[in-house]
């Protein structure tokens, strides 16, 4: 368990949770008692899961590897449902790449060929999109719920509730919760909860705000953890020989008198790495457990009770984490190699990740790796890369006009000139498409009479360039008008004397006119 990522992300970003002090709730000596990490434990894995292996449990359409669509990676029918895939890294939009950000299952963070997460866009609107059923727990017992949480979206936040509720509705805790974008690293948020009396069972949801944009995350690791110690567990290291004998020994800090001495402890083994309760049996009593010749990957966990009590696989007692020894062939002779192929695609100025190597070219790509046994693994990978496309546009509006075509949604021009614009938009192959226009804005030709006749009074040419800003002089120089809205031909109240004056006319482009206008009665 990450615990030093844990503490930073509580003090750093989740705001939105109560938070976690020491005597209340020490991760690094609770018990878990279940995890969801969605599997992918192995290197052999895939990179994505392609069956639906979430349904009855999140509302999500599954898409495996986030097929690519016109506007969106999401297919256009599931906008508003949302969606998510089962993965081992953060899947990146083919030509939408700059929003999307880096990083691998939490499980096993330091691996990213192993371990899967949830990685979903939750659609439009607020929803429950994930709901599970745990059972086996003690009843009236102060439990702690958790999950991992990351970031998409490198510029919006991600806003959930997480809900605990006994089988018949009532709410046991709800808590909000922020995934913070600007930390781009797994975060934990939880909350506590205690079951009801004779009560072994609740219900966990996760709601999601709903929104077009900061409702893109992962989750990982779901848990419940016993607020008591758990046991630790001296092992050999993760991985050992085919064949190889080895001893698992194991301690209780019993302090606090939780358990009456002296301690029962009690071992069991499975053959799948599980934090449910199928698969596990029991093989050995006793504070050490010997193992000989180990011949497969297997799983061991150790359960610890009060003296003369059996310790039951159950959620009750504190139990250690699972311990992971898997097996390998030290004889590389001996190594039969593995291979598999995969397809995917990506846009013209992307790359493409795959283990330690980053891909830019179309082709077929071999990557070359071990598998946990010390054999070859040889993934083939036939990388397709799609064009992104480009346009510049030329055009001519006059001065007011919009320009509304191209894609473009430009207000009424309120200046002459040439003007430049740019939008991105997606092309038929989900890439980016890039349109440039440039746009010349000029002033429509404006008709400007010689006469006017101010004094006929008829609601003919009775003003001189209604709508301009005007300035009138006499054929000396001296200022007849200055008006905003022509010229009506009055001059100190009363009609100007039949004959030729200057105008100066300043247009709605901004430039200067000059000429004459005869007054004529």
């Amino acid at each position: 368990m990450d615990i030093k990522h844990f503490l930073l992300g509580a003090a750093m970003s989740m705001t939105a949770v109560t938070p976690v002090v020491a005597d209340e709730l020490d991760l690094q000596n609770s018990t878990v008692l279940f995890r969801e990490d969605f599997g992918g434990n192995s290197p052999s894995a895939p990179l994505y899961v392609s069956t639906d292996t979430l349904a009855g449990i999140t509302t999500l359409k599954h898409q495996p590897n986030f097929p690519l669509a016109t506007s969106s990676y999401r297919d256009y029918d599931s906008y508003d449902t949302g969606c998510y895939d089962i993965r081992k890294t953060g899947f990146h939009r083919s030509g939408s790449t700059d929003w999307y950000l880096d990083f691998d299952d939490h499980t096993s963070d330091t691996d990213p060929t192993r371990g899967y997460m949830m990685q979903c866009d939750a659609g439009t609107y607020a929803t429950t999109f994930y709901t599970i059923q745990i059972d086996r727990l003690c009843s009236d017992t102060k439990l702690y719920l958790s999950m991992w949480g990351h970031p998409v979206n490198n510029s919006k936040d991600t806003n959930l509730k997480l809900i605990v509720e006994d089988l018949s509705g009532n709410t046991l805790s709800s808590e909000s919760v922020v995934i913070n974008h600007s930390l781009n690293e797994w975060q934990q948020v939880g909350t506590y909860f205690t079951t009801p009396q004779d009560e072994t069972s609740v219900i966990y949801k996760i709601y999601a705000e709903g929104g077009n944009s900061g409702n893109d995350f992962a989750l990982d690791d779901i848990e419940v953890r016993l607020c008591k110690p758990s046991v630790k567990v001296s092992s050999p290291s993760d991985t050992v020989c085919i064949g190889s004998s080895f001893t698992l020994t194991a301690s209780y800090d019993n302090s606090d008198a939780s358990y009456i001495e002296p301690l029962n402890y009690t071992w069991y083994e499975n053959t799948i790495n599980t934090y449910t309760l199928t698969g596990w049996t029991k093989v050995s009593s006793g504070s050490s457990l010997s193992v000989t010749n180990i011949a497969s990957d297997t799983y061991y966990k150790v359960i610890v009770s009060s003296a003369g009590e059996a310790a039951e696989f159950n959620r009750c007692n504190s139990a250690s984490e699972n311990i992971s020894v898997l097996v390998k062939q030290c004889n590389s002779s001996g190594c039969t190699p593995s291979s598999s192929t995969m397809a995917d695609t990506i846009c013209e100025g992307d790359s493409y990740q795959l283990g330690t190597e980053t891909y830019t070219t179309e082709g077929t790509h071999t990557y070359l790796t071990q598998r946990i046994d010390g054999c070859d693994s040889i993934v083939t990978l036939n990388l397709t890369v799609l064009p992104t496309s480009s346009k510049t546009i030329n055009a001519k509006v006059y001065y007011g006009e919009e320009y509304t075509e191209n894609g473009f949604d430009l207000p009424a021009q309120t200046s002459v000139g040439t003007k430049r614009y740019r939008i991105k938009t997606v092309n038929q192959y989900g890439c980016d498409s890039i349109i440039r226009l440039n746009l010349s804005v000029v002033e429509q030709a404006i008709k400007i009479p010689t006469v006017f006749t101010p004094y006929h009074k008829d609601g003919k040419n009775d003003t001189f360039m209604r709508g301009y800003e005007v300035y009138i002089y006499d054929r000396y120089g001296n200022l007849i008008c200055h008006s905003q809205n022509g010229w009506d031909g009055y001059y100190r109240g009363e009609l100007a004397d039949p004959g030729v004056y200057i105008y100066v006319l300043t247009t709605r482009g901004g430039s200067k006119k000059k000429g004459t206008i005869e007054v004529y009665k």
